[in-house]
């Protein structure tokens, strides 16, 4: 009896055993050895990731779901593969001219999918890759996580509280437990654990909807990730109608046709607050460009929009009309400008064919290319889908440099499939595109060097209409930080009537800024956009020529840059260089600070250096600024004063 009784709990035994998952492990380091990620395969995949020997996200729980498989478990086959990389990048623009691409990778193999683990020194990501041929839903995507309650957060969500929404809110500082419960939160968001930095983003995302967190309800410290659904039926809403909302959503996130690469899933990690500045790694997780894109050119752009067009002592009518824009062209052709854009008005809202008798669009277009100046044409992005054949090569024809497309407002699989045709079809007409009321780069400007910016970022344009806060110096302190991890920002600069926080008013035909005079021009250095707006006035420039030279002399695409000072939602200091020219900018919140700038980051000899910075004054009158030209060398220190919002910007040139 005991004979029979061993032998069936040994075969029992044995189909337990044939048929539950053998917890494996693998690891892989960063290439410097000091950041280790760590993958275990037993009922589900987890990842853990250790830094300096210091775990800091302990079992980050990854997978996918479809409507045939579950990319969550398996059995791993044969040994996964590895391989080291030490290439460089190098981008037609960006924040250096030259980017280190060094990481360790590994591929762990499973029957219907690979699992890539991608480590740098400074971060890692991850990706699933379907190996079935056949076409499928994902009905939804797993990443989920646990830290300490305490770990401190940088984070905004959705006004609207849905996915129709424009990643434009204000950035919240709040430790894990204090977050809000089942709240979409917008990625880039950043976490401090345990003394490190971790920006969680994504990369690569094509065909794919984006991925949001939630702090799971009924958990003080569980992350987990969300995708919007598909959208089922559309439905114009928002603001006048210009967005499509979606009442009716399927079950699933995204349709998919056989084979295919999914989205790098990223998290960047650094101790120093001053090591998330000058980060790009998700260009660096992003797909190459395989045409040419040599004719791209970026460049800084008088943008009419923002001042409401408010021109003076000018001997016609100030408007959405011809002579208007052929005085933005003689503007930006005086001050090298390389653009002009036409928002709103030079055609009808809806229609891209039906043009304004106010506005003589290849008339201004001619004129412009008279003088070495090209021409951005605004539009929204609901009649440009259904008349993007039919217009693209009107536009090429014309002339046009680019297109300025805004209210997208959303981020599903259909949502990004569009930015994607646009771009694709757009380089193909040799046509720039700058997104507005758009989604969160996510590296598509490395496949397609023709999209020159992105929005995604509550930049000038709120203190125009968006009462009581506008937008203000500790965001503006902050995004470098976190939204600036993405990529490029569109945040429209270079306001001339600037405020104490107590002296801010909302105005829509007479803006302000908040903070100073000189807070404004160094986020021409600070904010990285190879499209970079003049947002007010040529008159009010031309009234005050010290600050529109100096802006005029910035570039917008960096050959090196390096972080130098800062902390996330305080202060932010960045050097960059242009040729052989340098390019310090200083930022700060509503707190006064005093700064020392060592220059031990340039080359030796001794260099001529022009300084914009806050006025003596300027804590009382925010538009007091100075403009200073000094000597130093290598080895020096600069002493900066920052008011109250305040700023600074050097440009640093070789004495001869």
């Amino acid at each position: 009896m005991n004979s029979i009784l061993q032998k069936v709990s040994l075969c029992c035994l044995l189909m337990i055993l044939g048929n539950a998952v053998i917890a494996q492990s693998y690891d892989i380091t960063s290439p410097d050895a000091t950041l280790k990620v760590s993958l275990k395969v037993s009922d589900d995949l987890a990842l853990s990731i250790s830094k300096d020997d210091q775990v800091l996200l302990d079992r980050i729980a990854v997978g996918l779901t479809t409507d045939t498989r579950s990319f969550s478990r398996g059995k791993v086959i044969g040994k996964p593969k590895t391989k080291s990389v030490d290439e460089r990048i190098k981008p037609i623009y960006g924040i250096r001219s030259e980017i280190p691409d060094v990481y360790s990778e590994m591929k762990v193999r499973f029957r219907w999918f690979d699992l890539d683990i991608r480590v740098y020194n400074d971060g890692f990501g991850y990706r699933f890759v379907s190996k079935d041929k056949r076409a499928k839903v994902v009905q939804d995507e797993l990443l989920s996580f646990q830290t300490s309650p305490d770990a401190e957060a940088f984070f905004t969500f959705p006004r609207s509280g849905t996915f129709v929404d424009t990643y434009e809110d204000m950035y919240r500082q709040r430790k894990i437990s204090a977050m809000p419960a089942d709240s979409i939160i917008y990625l880039p968001a950043l976490l401090k654990v345990d003394g490190y930095n971790l920006v969680f983003s994504e990369a690569d995302v094509v065909n794919y909807p984006h991925l949001y967190w939630q702090k799971v309800s009924g958990s003080t410290s569980t992350i987990r990730g969300t995708n919007p659904k598909y959208p089922l039926r559309l439905e114009p809403g928002g603001h006048e109608n210009r967005h499509f909302e979606v009442p009716e959503r399927a079950d699933y996130i995204a349709k998919i046709n056989g084979r295919r690469n999914f989205p790098w899933r990223i998290f960047s990690i650094s101790k120093e607050d001053k090591g998330l500045l000058a980060n790009d790694i998700v260009y660096r997780f992003s797909k190459p460009a395989t045409d040419d894109f040599s004719w791209v050119q970026p460049g800084k752009v008088a943008w009419d929009w923002w001042s409401d067009l408010n021109l003076k002592h000018v001997p016609f009518k100030a408007g959405v009309n011809t002579a208007t824009y052929k005085y933005y062209v003689d503007f930006a052709a005086k001050y090298g400008l390389e653009y002009i854009n036409l928002d709103e008005g030079w055609s009808a809202l809806r229609d891209l064919t039906d043009l304004s008798p106010e506005v003589d669009v290849k008339e201004v277009i001619r004129y412009a290319d008279e003088k070495g100046i090209k021409v951005f044409l605004w539009c929204m992005a609901m009649p440009l889908e259904r008349q993007m054949n039919e217009v693209l090569p009107v536009f090429e024809e014309w002339g046009v440099a680019g297109l300025k497309v805004d209210f997208m407002d959303r981020d599903d699989q259909q949502m990004v499939e569009f930015y994607y045709d646009l771009a694709k079809k757009a380089a193909e007409h040799k046509l720039l595109i700058n997104f507005h009321g758009a989604y969160k780069p996510t590296g598509m400007y490395r496949e397609f060097p023709n999209v020159v910016n992105h929005e995604a970022v509550r930049g000038l344009e709120y203190n125009k209409f968006f009462r009581p806060e506008g937008t203000s110096p500790e965001y503006a302190v902050t995004i470098p930080y976190v939204r600036a991890m993405a990529g490029y920002m569109d945040y429209t600069p270079g306001a001339l009537t600037n405020a104490r926080k107590q002296d801010f008013l909302v105005s829509f035909s007479r803006p302000m800024s908040q903070g100073t005079r000189a807070h404004q021009v160094a986020m021409y250095v600070m904010l990285f956009g190879p499209l970079q707006m003049l947002s007010d006035t040529p008159t009010g420039y031309e009234e005050d020529q010290k600050t529109v030279e100096f802006i005029s002399k910035i570039p917008t695409d960096w050959d090196e840059s390096v972080p130098l000072q800062g902390e996330v939602g305080e202060y932010a200091v960045m050097a960059r260089r242009s040729g052989d020219s340098w390019y310090i900018s200083a930022m700060t919140d509503w707190t006064a600070r005093d700064l020392k700038i060592s220059l031990s980051f340039l080359p030796a000899g001794q260099y001529n250096v022009t300084i914009f910075k806050d006025g003596i004054n300027a804590d009382r009158q925010a538009e007091d600024y100075e403009v200073v030209d000094r000597g130093f060398a290598h080895d020096d220190v600069i002493d900066v004063h920052l008011a109250p919002g305040g700023g600074f910007t050097a440009i640093i040139e070789k004495a001869q």
